[in-house]
Formats: structure tokens, sequence, C-alpha cells
């Protein structure tokens, strides 16, 4: 049997070996990383952590402070935008999410960077304000990541200055939170006129990681029910609430439970 293993694992791409994605499973980047992989069909293991308590799994692989993380026997990957690549030079060509035409594909480069860098952090900061806000919900988002029991334990001894530590590292404030909101009403307008003329996706009539990085991004801001790991409603303040009622009756919150219905089940 340990010869059959053997020889198994000498035959197996390397990729195939050992791949492990490095989350905390309620972060909108690490819905990017985990559907990419899911779409290409990639054997994987995700191994869940908490927030500041991922970083001892993040850098002990050869990331840095930031999840998603993905390692190989060979390689770390430690961006979502990364990751999609990795996956996609892996996948099916029916199953890719980078365009071949390169007119297309620097187009879907540059609107992913834009929602990584702008639309992204905005979301992030309106979740973290509701569920710091609201402790149930804050316990009800940890206890369903499947982290080890030690980090729960340390996280809610030490929720206190966790909190105090990412309300300032994530500049969250009265000042900070409404300007977020501008950021995604405006993303979700953009997406909504680019739309309009009847395309079924951003770039055209193929589903790209331009279309995967809004739907992943925005999935906080409306709740699709293919989630794997969705905010719980039963512990959602009416806040949340009002906010997934608003975006999802947008016709670019529309798009994103359209893509969650039709590739993320």
């Amino acid at each position: 049997m340990a010869t059959l293993r053997a020889i198994a694992h000498v035959m197996l791409p390397p990729y195939r070996r050992s791949v492990r994605l490095i989350t905390v499973p309620f972060s909108h980047y690490c819905e990017k990383a985990r559907w990419a992989l899911d779409r290409a069909r990639l054997p994987y293991v995700e191994a869940p952590h908490l927030p500041l308590l991922h970083w001892a799994a993040t850098f002990g692989a050869g990331g840095g402070r930031t999840v998603p993380v993905l390692t190989t026997e060979d390689e770390v990957v430690a961006d979502s935008t990364d990751i999609i690549r990795w996956a996609d030079r892996r996948a099916a060509a029916a199953d890719r999410l980078v365009p071949d035409d390169a007119r297309t594909r620097g187009a879907c480069d540059a609107l992913e960077d834009e929602l990584d860098e702008t639309f992204g952090p905005a979301v992030r900061r309106i979740g973290y304000s509701y569920a710091f806000a609201h402790d149930p919900l804050m316990r009800a988002l940890l206890t369903r990541t499947g982290a080890p029991r030690w980090q729960l334990a340390t996280f809610r001894l030490t929720y206190p200055l966790a909190r105090a530590y990412m309300t300032r590292a994530l500049a969250i404030d009265d000042h900070t939170v409404a300007p977020s909101y501008d950021v995604v009403r405006r993303t979700f307008d953009r997406v909504a006129d680019m739309l309009r003329d009847g395309r079924r996706y951003l770039l055209g009539d193929r589903m790209s990681a331009a279309d995967l990085t809004f739907a992943a991004l925005a999935a906080p801001m409306v709740g699709p029910a293919e989630h794997p790991f969705p905010v719980p409603a039963e512990h959602a303040p009416e806040a949340v609430q009002a906010g997934w009622r608003e975006f999802r009756a947008h016709p670019a919150g529309a798009f994103v439970l359209r893509l969650y219905a039709d590739h993320r089940r």
C-alpha cells in the first residue's frame, strides 16, 4: 500500500498532491479564490482561521498578513487574483475565466484590479462595522468558520483588543462608513451601466474573472443563498437586511444573484 501511495504521489501533477487554501472563511477575497478553484474543479483543502489569528498560518506558509494564501508542494500563491490565474491555467477550456483575446484580457485585468482596490475594501469596512456593532452577528460568523477551537477561545478572550485593533486598521468610523456606501453604490451603478446593452456578462457573452470578482466581493451586500459561508440572516440586524433589500433590487445586485445561482451551486 505504501508503494502504491508513493507511485500515485509521483504520477500526480504537483498541484494535485497537496493543495491548501488558507482562509478567513467569511472574507469576500477568500470567496473569490475559493470560487475560482471550485469552478476549475481543482481539489484542495481549505484551512479556516479567524481574523488576526490567521497570521501564524499565512506567515508560516510563506505568505504575508492577508488571506487567501494558496500553497502547494512547489509554490505559494498569496493573492486572490493570482490564485484565479493559477486555477485558470489548470482549468478546462470551458471553465477558464481569463479571456484569450489580449484586448479583452486587458480590460478584465483592469476592472478586476479596480474592484479589488476600491470596491472590496469598501464592502469589508461596511461588513465589519456591522459585525463589530452587533455581538450576536460576530459570534455567529466566528462559530461557523470551522476554525480551530483554540482560535475561537482566544478570539473570545481577546475580542475587545482585536476589535479595537481591526477598527483602527480598517479605518472604521462614522466618517468612513458612509463614503464606503457611496463607493458601493457607484460600483453597482457602473456595473448596471455595463450590462444595460443586454450582455450577459461584464465583458461579453462569457463569464470572466471580472464577473467572478464583482460577484464575490459584492456578496456581503446582497446575501446570495448559494454562498458557502453566508452572513447568518437570523443574526443580521435590520440595517444589514435593509441593505440586502436595497442591493438585491438593483440591476447589479440581480446580476450577482444570477451569477451565484448559475455558477456557484
